[in-house]
C-alpha cells in the first residue's frame, strides 16, 4: 500500500470531518447549536457543578450579566475543535434537561409546541455527537418516556380547547361565567357542573344546534364544512340521519295536529325555577339524583298541569290523591300558578323543536286573524259610540231649537203624572223603580210588576182578569203575596173596579177587595 503523507493525511481528516458536517444541513445545526447554548447557560446559573471546570474558566465571570449577553459570551466557545467539553456528560440527569424545557416560554408567553420541544430534544442529542459522547440507553429512554408524556398532554389540552393564549384567555373568561352564581346554580339544577363545560363543547353544540330545532335545517354538509370536520367522528353522533327526524316524530306521535298552529305548543313547564318547584321535585320524587332534577322538573310541571283533567276522570278514592303533594294544598296551589302551557315567546325559556317551517307560517296567519277579529270588534265599538254621540249631538241641539224629542216628551208625561197624584201610586207599587239607585241587601232579588191601562185608567192587573178556582186558602196567599211567575200583584192594591164582570166583582167584594 502506497505511503501517505502527513500533509495528505491532514486534508483526508478535514475532508472526513466535512462529510461528517454534511450529515445536518446549516440551518438545522444553527437550530441546534443555539438549543444547546441556552441549555448550558441555563445550567451555568442553576446547576454549575455540572459544568466542567475547564469550560467555566473559558466562561470567566457571569455575575450582571443578563441571558442574552451570557449566551452571546458562551456560543462561540461551543466548538467541536476544543477538546474540553462543556458539561460533565457522565452526570448529567435527564430531570435537568426536562426542566429546563419547562421554563421554556414563547415571546407572547405562551408553552412550545411538541415540534419546538422536539426540536431542543435533537439539540441534545447533537451537543453528545459534536463532543464524541454517547448518550447512555438509561437516558435516552427517560427523554424518550418524558417526550411520550408530553405529548399526550399537548394533545388532551389542544382538545379540550387550550394550548394557546388566545383559547386560554377565551377558557378563563368562559369559566369565570360559568361559576358566577346564578350560573352555577342553573348548571346545578340541569345536573351539570362548571367543568363539564368548556371550549371544547361550543363548536359540537353549535353544530346540535343547527341540525335540531327544524324540519328544514341547514344540510349536514354545510354544517361539516363550517365545523371543519369530516364526516367519520360526527355522523350520527352530533347530527342526526334526519334534521330534527325524532323531534318532529315525537311531536307526532303526542297527538299533536301537524296542519295546525298548535303542532308548536310547549309542554308543561314552570315559568320561574325558584323553592317551591325544587321543594315539590324533591317530595315527589324522594332519592332524585342532582343530575336528573331538571328532568323531574318537567314530569312534576306535566302532573301538575293535568291536575284538573285528573280531578274529573279519576275516583276520590283513588290512591294519587293520597301522595304527599296532594295533601300540601299550598304547595300545590303554588306550583299552579307557575306552571305553564302555551307557544313560545320573546320571554320564554325555551323554544319549540322539531317544528316544520309551515306551521310557524300558521302561528303567524292565526296571529293576523286575531288582530282582524280584533279590530272588527273596535270599530264594531266605535261605530256604537259614534252614533251615540250623533244621537246626543242631534237631541241637545233639538232641545235648543224648542223641537220635541224622545226625552223630552218622557220628561213632559212624568212631569203631567206627579201633577194628577198618580205618580206617587206608580213609585208605591213599583219599589225598584222608587229605589232606584239604591242596591239592594236582600239575598232574594224583587222582580217588578207591570201597570196596565184599560177602562179609562191605570190598572195592575191585564184586561179580563179573573180570579182561578181554586181553595180559600189558595186565594189568601194570592192577597197577600200575589203570582210572581204570572205578574199578578197582590191583591190588596187591586180595587173591585179593576174586573170587568159584575161576578168578578161581587167576588172581589167578599174577599175585602175595595
Amino acid at each position: 500500500m502506497e505511503s501517505v503523507t502527513a500533509e495528505r493525511l491532514a486534508e483526508l481528516k478535514q475532508l472526513a470531518e466535512e462529510i461528517r458536517d454534511n450529515t445536518v444541513c446549516p440551518s438545522s445545526r444553527a437550530a441546534y447549536v443555539n438549543s444547546y447554548s441556552r441549555f448550558i447557560c441555563w445550567v451555568l446559573q442553576n446547576h454549575s457543578p455540572r459544568i466542567h471546570p475547564a469550560f467555566a474558566d473559558r466562561v470567566g465571570t457571569v455575575s450582571g450579566l443578563s441571558e442574552k449577553q451570557l449566551r452571546a459570551r458562551i456560543k462561540p466557545l461551543l466548538t467541536r475543535k476544543n477538546d474540553e467539553p462543556p458539561l460533565h456528560f457522565d452526570n448529567l440527569d435527564p430531570e435537568v434537561f426536562q426542566t429546563w424545557l419547562l421554563t421554556l416560554r414563547k415571546a407572547d408567553g405562551s408553552a412550545l409546541s411538541y415540534s419546538a420541544l422536539n426540536t431542543h430534544r435533537a439539540g441534545l442529542f447533537n451537543l453528545y455527537r459534536d463532543y464524541g459522547r454517547k448518550m447512555d440507553s438509561d437516558m435516552e429512554n427517560e427523554l424518550k418516556q418524558f417526550f411520550k408524556g408530553i405529548k399526550r398532554e399537548l394533545a388532551v389540552t389542544q382538545a379540550r380547547g387550550v394550548g394557546n393564549v388566545k383559547y386560554e384567555r377565551f377558557r378563563k373568561s368562559l369559566q369565570r361565567l360559568l361559576m358566577d352564581e346564578q350560573v352555577a346554580a342553573e348548571l346545578k339544577r340541569q345536573g351539570l357542573h362548571a367543568d363539564d363545560l368548556g371550549t371544547h363543547s361550543m363548536r359540537k353544540g353549535a353544530a346540535t344546534y343547527c341540525a335540531s330545532g327544524s324540519t328544514a335545517c341547514p344540510s349536514s354538509t354545510a354544517v361539516h364544512l363550517r365545523a371543519g370536520w369530516s364526516l367519520g367522528g360526527v355522523q350520527n353522533t352530533y347530527l342526526r340521519y334526519e334534521a330534527a327526524g325524532d323531534m318532529h316524530v315525537g311531536r307526532t306521535v303526542t297527538g299533536l295536529p301537524s296542519g295546525s298552529h298548535e303542532f308548536a305548543i310547549l309542554p308543561p313547564h314552570f315559568e320561574q325555577q325558584d323553592e317551591w318547584v325544587y321543594r315539590g321535585v324533591v317530595m315527589v320524587f324522594r332519592g332524585i339524583p342532582e343530575q336528573l332534577v331538571f328532568v323531574g322538573e318537567y314530569c312534576l310541571a306535566s302532573l301538575v298541569y293535568h291536575i284538573p283533567f285528573l280531578r274529573r276522570h279519576l275516583p276520590l278514592c283513588h290512591p294519587l290523591y293520597e301522595t304527599a303533594l296532594f295533601q300540601d294544598s299550598e304547595l300545590l296551589v303554588k306550583l299552579s300558578d307557575r306552571v305553564r302551557c302555551g307557544f313560545s315567546g320573546p320571554t320564554s325559556s325555551i323554544k319549540a323543536t322539531g317544528v316544520p317551517p309551515h306551521v310557524a307560517i300558521l302561528g303567524k296567519m292565526k296571529a293576523v286573524q286575531d288582530m282582524g277579529v280584533s279590530t272588527i270588534q273596535k270599530l264594531d265599538d266605535v261605530r256604537r259610540e259614534i252614533v251615540n254621540d250623533i244621537v246626543r249631538e242631534l237631541e241637545e241641539r233639538a232641545i235648543g231649537a224648542k223641537t220635541v224629542t224622545f226625552e223630552g216628551l218622557h220628561d213632559a208625561l212624568r212631569s203631567c203624572l206627579r201633577e194628577a197624584g198618580i205618580q206617587n201610586q206608580i213609585n208605591t207599587n213599583n219599589p225598584s223603580e222608587s229605589h232606584h239607585g239604591i242596591e239592594a241587601n236582600t239575598a232574594e232579588e224583587i222582580t217588578p210588576l207591570p201597570t196596565f191601562f184599560w177602562a179609562g185608567g191605570f190598572r195592575r192587573v191585564p184586561p179580563g182578569f179573573a180570579f182561578p178556582e181554586c181553595s180559600v186558602a189558595h186565594l189568601w196567599v194570592l192577597w197577600r203575596c200575589g203570582h210572581a211567575e204570572k205578574k199578578f200583584p197582590h191583591c190588596t192594591y187591586s180595587k173591585a173596579q179593576t174586573c170587568l164582570t159584575e161576578k168578578i166583582r161581587s167576588d172581589s167584594v167578599i174577599f175585602g177587595i175595595s
